[in-house]
């Protein structure tokens, strides 16, 4: 089980296209996908947890983002951040023209994330070697993601011109980091965690 899956994380990364139409083909019901979703959030905190553990996150970087040193915390916000994805995926998908189905947006968010769960594990290995390599892995798989995606996102809306796309995805994220803006406030006065100074 745990080698197809890797098999087909390996696929997914070098052709975006063929692995966005392997796991769209799947069709899950929404139910059980949301479910993989809350899945995936608490154990991406659990693989950041390790990750603190083996390189303590700097005083000021805690300070900048209060919320990480808070599991619980990290959650919500993880969690409010890919349905953010979500949505900003479907609806801006369908302002550009794009054809796709809201269960086909939330499949690819998933499926990003898993992959990046994957990349996590990697990272988690290369910091107990070195937390550099560790780092500069992230760094480039980060980059990598982004055209991931592009591809991702242009199989489930029916795009052609993966610039359009990008585009797409650019204003995507300016809402996502709008939307989290205001989850972030609310689940700092939630927890009563005091907001950095700007």
């Amino acid at each position: 089980m745990i080698g197809h899956l890797l098999k087909m994380v390996q696929f997914s990364i070098q052709s975006p296209k063929e692995g966005a139409q392997m796991v769209l083909a799947a069709k899950p019901n929404r139910e059980v996908l949301w479910t993989i979703l809350v899945v995936i959030v608490a154990l991406t905190v659990i693989l950041a947890q390790i990750m603190t553990y083996i390189v303590p996150t700097p005083a000021e970087a805690q300070q900048l983002m209060p919320f990480a040193s808070s599991p619980v915390m990290f959650a919500l916000v993880m969690w409010g951040l890919l349905v953010l994805m979500v949505f900003c995926t479907h609806y801006i998908g369908q302002v550009f023209g794009g054809t796709g189905a809201f269960d086909d947006s939330l499949i690819i968010v998933i499926w990003l994330q898993a992959i990046l769960l994957v990349v996590q594990v990697a990272q988690i290995v290369l910091a107990v070697i070195s937390p550099f390599l560790a780092a500069m892995f992230g760094l480039a798989f980060g980059l990598l993601s982004v055209w991931i995606f592009v591809n991702f996102v242009a199989v489930v809306h029916g795009f052609k011109n993966l610039g359009m796309v990008l585009v797409a995805i650019i204003l995507s994220m300016i809402g996502v980091v709008f939307g989290l803006s205001i989850i972030f406030v609310f689940i700092a006065i939630l927890f009563g965690v005091d907001l950095p100074n700007a």
